[in-house]
């Protein structure tokens, strides 16, 4: 068992998430399969967030209405692995909003347990230059 996890099942809409203390932070995912399903997320989350934030244990994410169904997909198969988060996916005005809560216990490692689905930083080019300044 790895030292992560990601699920709770949706719930209603403007009902308030709440995630059990008493559940670990952990993923039943395998060794095998969490760099795939990390890299997807990561893949829907460059191509597809346009804005989040983060209010301590909980995240807040805005995706195209494009990424319906892959994120549909994204929290149906967390939902199987994790139980330490709870996701709210709901279609927004023009995006789908996606709310995940960590656990009170969370504390401080909820910012590293939403990671994949936070936008990773770009490498700073080796030169120095601008982007697109180099030739």
């Amino acid at each position: 068992m790895l030292a992560v996890k990601f699920s709770r099942p949706l719930a209603a809409k403007g009902a308030a998430m709440q995630v059990a203390a008493d559940v670990p932070i952990a993923c039943t995912l395998s060794s095998a399969e969490l760099p795939e399903r990390l890299a997807w997320i990561r893949l829907v989350t460059a191509q597809s967030l346009m804005g989040h934030r983060l209010d301590g244990r909980t995240l807040h994410l805005t995706y195209s209405r494009a990424a319906r169904a892959e994120l549909e997909r994204i929290v149906a198969g967390e939902r199987q692995c994790c139980s330490s988060l709870r996701f709210d996916l709901h279609d927004a005005p023009g995006a789908m909003e996606l709310t995940i809560e960590a656990a009170v216990d969370a504390g401080a490692d909820a910012r590293w347990l939403f990671d994949q689905f936070l936008p990773q930083p770009t490498a700073a080019k080796a030169c120095g230059c601008s982007q697109g300044a180099c030739r």
